[in-house]
């Protein structure tokens, strides 16, 4: 039973819990269940604000108890208002990811194919919104909403070691080629990424409570993208710890995540110039979230929310920003087959553009309702 823990925790990592009520893992993994969501989320800073609004949709199909199949698309129209108003709309990429779970449960094999039906070729105005909408400190939704075709595989396992359980995965995401500007004739090909796993999980007592305490090590390689067959960037590659706590009370459940993100120098340029950068134009990201769940066993459940997210400043002294989150969510078992998961976000912060900070005000607002399949 040692790898379904990463059979769920795939689970956990791959569908948003803001978007919808969790139900038992074990029925996420056997009943076929959809997902109607909703999404709505705005950044002021200044005069400068970026809006969107999302409609995310997901299918879940379980072959098995060891193997399943989730498609996810969604609608999203994203407005930029800075002096002119721009907008881009239009259907995201439907993105197709598998699981199977070997018989021994040693190795859990995944798949996934992102099928090219968002807009991709954009006018200079779209592009404008698409560099607004894919800041990491924002967090969109739909962060982006065409990028050609993506191919993903890959393989994890697990095994025990006195009181922990430690795992590892691989994977490979090869990418296809696509054309980002709607009047211009340019051949764009992302660079593949390999991604290299490892983590440890173990239950430990604290406050006179069982507790379970999760890290992982994540490093990312990226190869060259290129435009037109010639080699124009490589992003630095990518060093992730994350860390997570889950603490049972009487009265209500803790859940509190970490997770850190450091990235090498990017190389750019053209020809004999395509050469690595002499400062690094990636900070590091840190993030700290939590949320307290009352009752936590219940068909209706309070929940509140909290979000720190510090991004340092690159070497040149930009890209950093400082953003505080609070918010609170509400659960409801409908019926046996019916489920409604609401949240609601303020965020206050600051960004560095170029040499001046600007002040940031957010909210997000995320429902949806899942139907389970009899």
């Amino acid at each position: 039973m040692i790898i379904r823990k990463i059979f769920y925790a795939l689970l956990f990592l791959y569908i948003p819990a803001a978007l919808f009520a969790q139900p038992p893992v074990q029925r996420l993994q056997q009943q076929m269940s959809t997902l109607a969501g909703i999404s709505f989320e705005t950044w002021k800073a200044e005069q400068d604000r970026i809006t969107q609004f999302a409609l995310p949709i997901t299918f879940i199909y379980p072959f098995n108890e060891r193997s399943r199949l989730d498609v996810i698309t969604s609608p999203a129209l994203s407005t930029l208002s800075s002096g002119d108003s721009y907008s881009l709309n239009g259907l995201s990429d439907t993105r197709v990811r598998g699981h199977y779970l070997t018989a021994n449960e040693k190795y859990l094999f995944t798949y996934g194919l992102v099928l090219p039906t968002g807009k991709s070729s954009l006018t200079t105005e779209e592009f404008n919104v698409a560099n607004a909408v894919a800041l990491h400190a924002f967090n969109f939704r739909v962060p982006s909403l065409g990028q050609g075709m993506d191919i993903n595989l890959g393989i994890a396992t697990a095994f025990q070691y006195n009181d922990n359980v430690i795992g590892a995965g691989f994977s490979i995401l090869k990418k296809n080629n696509y054309k980002p500007f709607k009047d211009y004739d340019y051949n764009y090909q992302p660079g593949d990424e390999f991604t290299f796993t490892t983590g440890i999980e173990r239950n430990i007592t604290t406050m006179g409570k069982e507790a379970r305490v999760t890290a992982d090590l994540v490093y990312t390689i990226y190869s060259s993208d290129k435009g037109n067959d010639e080699e124009i960037f490589k992003s630095g590659n990518r060093f992730m710890l994350q860390s997570g706590i889950f603490i049972p009370f009487n009265n209500y459940d803790l859940q509190i995540f970490l997770r850190e993100k450091i990235k090498g120098k990017n190389k750019a340029g053209v020809g004999d110039q395509f050469e690595q950068e002499r400062k690094n134009r990636n900070g590091n990201e840190f993030q700290i979230t939590g949320q307290v769940i009352l009752p936590p066993k219940n068909t209706s459940q309070i929940i509140g929310l909290f979000d720190m997210m510090l991004f340092g400043n690159n070497q040149y002294k930009t890209g950093g920003a400082t953003l505080f989150g609070l918010g609170g969510g509400y659960r409801y078992k409908i019926n046996s087959t019916l489920f409604f998961d609401g949240q609601l976000w303020f965020y206050m912060g600051s960004m560095k553009t170029g040499v001046e900070s600007k002040s940031l005000t957010g909210i997000k607002l995320n429902g949806g309702i899942r139907y389970y399949f009899h």
